[in-house]
């Protein structure tokens, strides 16, 4: 794992930094020397809790800190510093940083994936309980309706013979949501695909009067994508952005970006934002905040996602608004 040296002075400014550390969050040497440590944490916070710390204990070992890089990305990080001081009795810390972010994100993935299995054996063991009593009423409804005249008694067995067609379709419905996708590539331009998603939902957009802005990079991006698939996943993304923003003043920013191995599509919105409680269980099965709804469109969106090898990440801030990023692998042919 490589190692990020620094060293900063108690306000905060950059005494030192390895080269590591500055390729780490994308600033050159000269530019950090211009900025306050505080400035590249998520939580600015966070910084003056760890000082706290420093100066009552003299040193941190392996505290989990999430830093911002020029460009904004996100890098969870693993911090360890000390308080030294000089014979003139000025103090500085010293300090170690170790960027977790991929194994961080392998686990998120790893425990996304468990949750979704889990959920998928439960279902498929209650689907057995209740299909089994639900054949019998079957069966039994069409003894009755064979040997009844009575319209009312024959009406009355309807609504339980449809009911229970409904339950049996509803059973069918999840069970296939949570199946492996198969999948049926094909290489595509990523912002073919995203221009169609779109307009296959502006009715929606212009219904609310809400502006959808694209701002695709200049390059084209072929991608091996199931385009029907991807297509679910990306009107899923869409539809939620569109319903968590206010009618007039909505805006959703759709863009891509690519570089050597990975290229990413991101859904900005300006809308309600996601509660922290509901965001950390945003792709499990059954849970929704929504008063109507089943809580599989992002547990099926995931499913898709993932059946690609890609990944999704949801940056959310009450109030503000929901980012929604998908990354694709390049170079995927099979």
């Amino acid at each position: 794992m490589e190692r990020h040296d620094f060293i900063s002075n108690p306000e905060g400014r950059f005494v030192y930094l390895n080269s590591s550390a500055t390729d780490l969050l994308g600033f050159t040497r000269e530019e950090f020397m211009q900025i306050y440590a505080t400035d590249l944490y998520e939580d600015q916070s966070e910084r003056e809790y760890l000082i706290e710390i420093l100066h009552e204990n003299g040193e941190i070992q392996d505290y989990e800190i999430t830093l911002r890089t020029k460009n904004g990305e996100k890098r969870i990080c693993i911090l360890s510093a000390s308080l030294q001081e000089k014979h003139n009795g000025e103090v500085f810390f010293q300090g170690i940083i170790h960027d977790i972010t991929s194994r961080k994100k392998a686990e998120q993935e790893a425990l996304q994936i468990e949750k979704f299995n889990a959920a998928g054996r439960l279902l498929r063991t209650l689907a057995h309980e209740v299909r089994n009593p639900l054949t019998n009423i079957n069966l039994s409804v069409e003894q009755l309706q064979s040997e009844l005249e009575d319209e009312g008694q024959v009406m009355f067995l309807d609504i339980v013979k449809r009911n229970s067609k409904r339950i049996n379709d509803l059973i069918t419905e999840l069970l296939n949501s949570l199946r492996p996708t198969q999948m049926s590539l094909q290489q595509v331009s990523i912002h073919e695909v995203l221009d169609q998603t779109i307009a296959e939902s502006q009715d929606r957009a212009k219904l609310r009067n809400i502006e959808v802005i694209t701002n695709f990079q200049e390059e084209d991006i072929l991608l091996w994508l199931d385009i029907p698939k991807i297509k679910i996943a990306f009107t899923n993304i869409i539809v939620n952005a569109l319903e968590a923003m206010e009618e007039n003043t909505g805006k959703l920013i759709i863009s891509t970006e690519s570089g050597e191995k990975r290229a990413k599509v991101c859904f900005e919105d300006n809308g309600s934002g996601i509660i922290p409680e509901n965001l950390k269980r945003l792709f499990e099965p059954y849970f929704t905040s929504k008063s109507q709804g089943m809580g599989l469109g992002l547990a099926a969106t995931l499913n898709i996602i993932q059946s690609h090898q890609a990944s999704a990440e949801v940056e959310s801030a009450v109030g503000k608004g929901t980012n929604f990023s998908v990354t694709f692998p390049l170079h995927l042919n099979t």
